[in-house]
């Protein structure tokens, strides 16, 4: 397979991104359902692949090659060693007591529902989909994959199913997760809806609506938010490029990890267990993410690393840290605004600072330096109203 035919099928998939996002802004049906471009676009490449297409009369592989299809089935499990290895590069890493009680609780919340998954997913598995549609005995353990884990476990997981001989198993859990987003964004918008209607909730009250604009997924023309910082001049190298290579550095520190742990494996007890043979390399980019963080820091550079940079998610949005709490990152400040996060929105100019007290809410007292607050366009009920003082 040539370098050629590897950026083409790139340029192919940057192509449907764009007119998944096309899509989203010119059809209210889809923009009522908040799907993202990306799911929009990756149905289009599906119905046009070898799964739809190519089973009514089209070519076997759809309206791509062999080889595209060869490089799209590979970045994944590429792509999910490069996020994990930025979860952690340029955030301050917390104590280790303060880490146990940050991550104690959410780490029960997911052992409680992964096994929850899990015991659903095989008992289903023994009972029906085994005995009646002769499926293969590890798809019990797909469920948890796709819907604890998402799109990126699925993908990092290809390697390991494909150890134990279960080579389709990777493209059900993607698939499986895939049901797990548009059913959770559908229903979740409709348990919403109801909760709101029925006075359940505490936050949102009353007939909230998503502006047109959020609803299309795009800012207003007036809205301008910060997608990064500057942390090295470009002179010495782009900073773009400055974060690549920290990313690289997390993914080598963790592939050289997971190959020091096989080779003590082999050299121990491989021949009556096998453990690190199945382990995906993601984790541990993760971890190679925390060892870059921790030399950083000890070394007084972590200034250099942007959290903002490394978050292809967030990237662009103000940091938030809850609900009615953003923090926007200035040059050298961070500008924090307690706020409701509905109808409000920050401009970047240069004001003095100012309280800006809600009419229909006289207990909250928001203060923001540097910055002048408006509602959002769009939004409905008392909160859309702000008094302003200096």
């Amino acid at each position: 397979m040539s370098a050629g035919t590897v950026g083409f099928a790139i340029l192919i998939l940057g192509l449907f991104l764009l007119i998944g996002k096309v899509i989203r802004v010119t059809t209210p049906a889809v923009q009522k359902l908040f799907l993202p471009s990306s799911i929009i676009g990756g149905f289009i490449l599906l119905f046009l692949g070898p799964q739809v297409f190519g089973k009514i009369g089209g070519p076997d592989n759809g309206l791509f090659t062999a080889d595209m299809l060869s490089v799209w089935a590979t970045l994944p499990g590429i792509l999910i060693s490069i996020v994990f290895a930025t979860l952690f590069l340029g955030k301050e890493l917390p104590k280790p007591k303060r880490a146990a009680a940050l991550a104690g609780p959410q780490l029960s919340l997911g052992i409680a529902l992964g096994s929850g998954q899990y015991m659903i997913a095989l008992l289903l598995t023994v009972i029906l989909l085994v005995p009646l549609f002769n499926a293969e005995p590890m798809v019990g353990a797909l469920l948890e994959i796709g819907f604890e884990g998402g799109h990126g476990t699925a993908a990092g997981m290809r390697s390991a199913l494909e150890e134990v001989g279960y080579e389709s198993g990777a493209d059900i859990a993607i698939g499986i997760a895939t049901v797990g987003v548009v059913g959770g964004i559908l229903i979740g918008i409709i348990l919403i809806n109801w909760a709101v209607r029925t006075g359940r909730t505490q936050i949102v009250k009353g007939n909230v609506e998503a502006s047109i604009d959020e609803q299309k997924g795009l800012y207003a023309a007036d809205e301008h938010y910060p997608a990064g910082e500057l942390t090295s001049r470009p002179a010495s190298v782009e900073p773009l490029s400055l974060h690549a290579s920290l990313v690289a550095i997390a993914i080598l520190l963790g592939w050289l990890l997971l190959e020091g742990l096989k080779w003590i494996e082999r050299m121990t007890y491989i021949d009556s267990f096998e453990l690190f043979t199945f382990v995906p390399l993601f984790p541990l980019a993760m971890l190679g993410g925390v060892v870059v963080q921790l030399v950083a820091e000890k070394f007084g550079v972590d200034r250099l690393i942007d959290d903002v940079a490394h978050s292809g998610v967030g990237a662009g949005l103000p940091h938030h840290r809850g609900p009615g709490h953003f923090v926007a990152r200035g040059h050298r400040q961070q500008h924090r605004l307690v706020l409701d996060p509905v109808c409000l929105r920050y401009h970047p100019q240069r004001r003095p600072a100012a309280v800006a007290r809600p009419a229909g809410h006289p207990r909250l007292l928001v203060r923001a330096r540097d910055r002048r607050l408006r509602p959002v366009h769009g939004c409905h009920g008392d909160r859309s109203h702000f008094d302003a003082h200096r």
